[in-house]
């Protein structure tokens, strides 16, 4: 797992494919904690924006949704599941 991010002085094209298992919650955690504090504190300021507050993103061309509101998102849904057995509608 790498984040990254690229910046072009022109006009270009990017492709990106993806292939191999779709890592664990945990380990992608584990990643950003060997990178330090930084690693944290976007995903984390994301997560109250774009989650918490519910502000919209700028929706680029085929761009990732914020990790801080990835993770809202898999939160969110994992609250859900849990509810749903017990007649939540949620």
């Amino acid at each position: 797992v790498w984040w990254h991010q690229l910046r072009s002085v022109g006009e270009s094209i990017s492709v990106n494919c993806w292939y191999g298992r779709e890592e664990s919650s945990t380990y992608l955690l584990k990643v950003a904690a060997a990178g330090g504090f930084g690693h944290f504190a976007r995903p984390a300021l994301d997560f109250l924006r774009y989650g918490v507050l519910g502000l919209k993103f700028q929706n680029r061309l085929f761009g990732d949704v914020p990790t801080g509101k990835w993770f809202f998102d898999i939160l969110v849904d994992g609250v859900r599941r849990r509810l749903r057995p017990y007649g939540s509608t949620a």
